[in-house]
């Protein structure tokens, strides 16, 4: 099990969960595929339209099934549906609360220390003639996709990527992207990860 909490600018916050439920392996028991399941809930904490605005209203939710199989020391593929709940959307045409999109990403390692990553994901639903807060119409983009190099220094992992999304939380991504990289609406992104671990050391004598 994995559990994280993110701030995630404009006054927004999530806490997530996730947690694996098969893991892929040979052997005794063979199972060709990783399974995880990843449950995410952002909370809005802008100021409001009006005094009477619930804080539930302001509540939305994503959950993924990852469906993951390592090929080879080198290769490996995940396969990630995606459904985001919004506990409130704004009236208009074609609005939901309801979003699916369904993604593929992959990773290849170049070296031991050098790999490169890919995603594409599309929006299924709840894209094309809507309203927003403002009662414009606005036609979100379904179409997301990313490539990224990673460099393991040993202690720390340097991630350099171009996204064709500037959202910093998945729920933004998968349901309301307006970047079109035909366009030339892109982004360019850096993470730098670093893993701790807490462990009990006995020695010997």
């Amino acid at each position: 099990m994995n559990i994280g909490l993110a701030f995630t600018g404009n006054a927004r916050n999530e806490t997530w969960a996730k947690f694996k439920l098969l893991r892929q392996q040979t052997g005794v028991k063979n199972i060709p595929v990783s399974v995880s399941l990843f449950s995410l809930a952002s909370f809005d904490g802008s100021d409001g339209s009006s005094p009477d605005d619930l804080a539930w209203n302001r509540f939305s939710f994503m959950h993924q099934l990852l469906i993951a199989r390592k090929f080879n020391e080198k290769f490996s593929l995940q396969l990630t549906p995606s459904y985001i709940h919004y506990n409130v959307v704004p009236y208009g045409i074609n609005n939901v609360n309801n979003i699916f999109s369904l993604a593929i990403g992959g990773r290849y390692k170049l070296t031991n220390k050098t790999a490169i990553s890919f995603e594409y994901s599309r929006q299924l639903n709840g894209y094309k003639d809507l309203l927003d807060e403002t009662s414009s119409a606005v036609n979100y983009v379904p179409d997301l996709f990313s490539l990224g190099y990673d460099w393991d220094t040993g202690g720390h992992i340097f991630q350099f990527f171009f996204t064709s999304s500037s959202a910093a939380t998945n729920i933004a991504q998968l349901s309301t992207n307006t970047n079109d990289v035909r366009l030339g609406n892109f982004s360019l992104g850096f993470n730098l990860n670093r893993s701790y671990g807490i462990k009990k050391i006995v020695k010997a004598h």
